[in-house]
């Protein structure tokens, strides 16, 4: 197998050698904050509010680009 474990905690991937942390980081190495992370109510609420109008837009975005290749597929059998 490529990866070992030795007694150190050091976990080898073939020549990369890797020390896994003892816990978690507060935030990810993007400074994006967990979605772990306990909030406040205030704080929660905003969150919720802009997953609901991501959701809302990723919908509209999937919508159209099934539009889009609807309208392929009906030029493409038009032409044939």
């Amino acid at each position: 197998s490529r990866t070992s474990f030795d007694g150190d905690d050091t976990i080898s991937f073939g020549p990369i050698k890797v020390k896994p942390r003892k816990k978690p980081a507060p935030t990810l190495a993007t400074g994006r904050r967990s979605k772990y992370e306990i909030l406040n109510a205030d704080e929660e609420h905003k969150r919720n509010i802009r997953r609901a109008r991501n959701r809302a837009a990723a919908e509209r975005v999937r919508v159209s680009r099934l539009n889009i290749e609807q309208q392929l597929l009906d030029e493409i059998s038009a032409l044939e």
